[in-house]
């Protein structure tokens, strides 16, 4: 993909990280097993919506992974990140939406968490003693990033 900016990339000034390489997309995708969604409303006066990150495969809320969160722009409402950063968990697919979808796609998270985790065991202690982390940020979505 070429780029119409023309600075520099982080790696290109020799900063690149010591833990990998950039996959042959050079995209988020390239990583194993991690799937990207992404729906688009728009029309009748509605431009809106929301991209998936699933990390793994299967029940996150019954086998949670390792992650952390940095905030670089604290403008906007996110959802999840504290906890996030406490407990080094990440127990629901991460979705990038505009603010005012936050508190859904929080609740669309949480729903899906209780959906997939059987009666038998989790789902009893995830409504009673515990809560699903849903994680989300809003995107800009009033200009193209540069």
């Amino acid at each position: 993909m070429e780029r119409s900016n023309p600075m520099p990339r982080f790696r290109d000034l020799a900063h690149a990280p010591h833990w990998g390489r950039t996959g042959p997309c050079n995209a988020i995708t390239d990583v194993p097993g991690l799937r990207v969604g992404h729906r688009t409303l728009a029309g009748g006066g509605l431009n809106t919506g929301v991209t998936a990150i699933v990390p793994a495969a299967g029940n996150l809320y019954a086998a949670k992974l390792p992650a952390a969160a940095e905030v670089v722009n604290g403008f906007g409402k996110s959802a999840g990140l504290v906890q996030l950063a406490e407990l080094g968990m990440l127990e629901t697919p991460i979705l990038l939406t505009n603010t005012l979808a936050v508190g859904t796609c929080m609740n669309a998270l949480i729903r899906r968490a209780l959906a997939e985790t059987p009666a038998s065991g989790a789902a009893s202690r995830l409504s009673t003693r515990s809560c699903a982390n849903a994680t989300m940020r809003p995107c800009p979505t009033s200009a193209p990033w540069p």
